[in-house]
């Protein structure tokens, strides 16, 4: 079974420290299990697979990020805290477009769900 990881930065402010428990309270809210395992991204031990995490995301430098982690070692990027506080805050609009229109994700691949995108983590 999958595990959902966390990429956090252990030495930084106190409002993004704020944001990795926003952001689980916002996977909460979607009955998303907490992540299994957090990665200090600002550790030394961590620098190499930080490294290959920002490659997978595209997204150097940003915390909070969610993976999933296979069972075979496999990381696959989810999502970054932004992202996940965006999909919150469209996903009852996103709920009622889809009503309307069926293919609405499709049409518009800037929109997701966090029901989708953390499907595999929900209780």
């Amino acid at each position: 079974m999958p595990e959902l990881v966390m990429l956090v930065a252990g030495e930084t402010s106190e409002k993004v420290q704020a944001t990795f428990g926003k952001i689980k309270q916002i996977l909460k809210k979607f009955n998303v299990v907490e992540p299994s395992k957090e990665i200090d991204g600002t550790l030394k031990e961590n620098k190499e697979l930080r490294s290959t995490l920002f490659e997978l995301s595209g997204q150097t430098g940003v915390y909070p990020q969610l993976f999933r982690l296979d069972e075979d070692g496999t990381y696959t990027f989810l999502a970054t805290g932004s992202q996940i506080e965006g999909m919150n805050e469209v996903h009852e609009c996103v709920q009622e477009m889809l009503k309307q229109d069926p293919d609405f994700l499709k049409k518009n691949d800037q929109y997701q769900l966090i029901t989708d995108v953390f499907k595999d983590f929900i209780n």
